[in-house]
């Protein structure tokens, strides 16, 4: 199964949305069967995806696993990160960029995808900047 990066994207700015943590200051968790009712991906990809950005560190997850099978799959937070990650990918243009790269190289690895929006988002940086110290 092949990640993708548009539904990596939508997860983690849902999970940045709608987690919580409630007033008794416990995690508020978010089920993969949530997430199936709320982003259009199919539950396999959705569950791959948690999988995948779990390992990756960029979300606390707990996977109950009956047999070979993923029985369930609670989302509690992300992680530091989790929210850089998600920063760096957030402007439109930087994810249009690595969108556009991944096409061009064949990749969509997480480390690509971080590699490409950095070097994409210091650029804009450094633009402003530049562009800022001008006026």
């Amino acid at each position: 199964m092949k990640l993708n990066p548009d539904c990596m994207r939508d997860i983690l700015f849902y999970l940045e949305e709608h987690l919580s943590i409630s007033e008794e200051l416990e995690f508020e968790e978010i089920s993969m069967y949530a997430l199936a009712q709320h982003l259009d991906y199919p539950i396999q990809e959705l569950a791959n995806t948690l999988v995948i950005l779990t390992e990756a560190g960029y979300i606390i997850s707990i996977r109950n696993d009956n047999d070979d099978r993923i029985a369930d799959l609670d989302v509690y937070r992300i992680t530091y990160d989790g929210y850089q990650f998600i920063e760096t990918i957030r402007p439109e243009p930087v994810w249009a960029k690595v969108k556009s790269t991944g096409k061009h190289i064949g990749s969509f690895s997480i480390d690509v995808i971080t590699r490409v929006a950095t070097t994409v988002l210091t650029s804009m940086i450094n633009g402003y900047l530049t562009g800022a110290l001008n006026l």
